[in-house]
């Protein structure tokens, strides 16, 4: 799975924007990894003349969910290093966010970032 987009996600491009354009601005970060992927995906299955195909469709599905499940720490990849530390990296990078946006009680309870999608 391509991560780097997520991999190099700078907080302070989420958190300069504002507390209404923050969410958009991940989302484009996470948005990237996305289409990467997607890519990446497509390339596996040479041959195939259409997007549409059900094979195609359902790798670009579980692929989304992975990010989704990486994003909110629920990923079952975690016990590889290289995930690890990605893991390590957004948890730091949801904290800065949080912090940054002080006197949003949204996710005060919440010290794992779970509700964040």
């Amino acid at each position: 799975m391509c991560t780097t987009n997520l991999e190099n996600l700078v907080v302070d491009s989420v958190t300069r924007t504002g507390n209404n354009n923050a969410s958009n601005t991940f989302l484009g970060d996470v948005l990237l990894a996305s289409n990467k992927e997607s890519q990446n995906i497509t390339q596996y299955h040479p041959g195939v003349s259409s997007i549409d195909q059900p094979d195609v469709c359902g790798d670009v599905r579980y692929s989304f969910a992975d990010i989704a499940d990486i994003i909110r720490g629920t990923d079952v990849w975690s016990k590889q290093s290289q995930q690890m530390l990605l893991q390590g990296y957004l948890e730091q990078t949801f904290g800065k966010i949080k912090d940054k946006f002080k006197g949003t009680e949204k996710y005060d309870s919440d010290s794992h970032h779970p509700q964040i999608l």
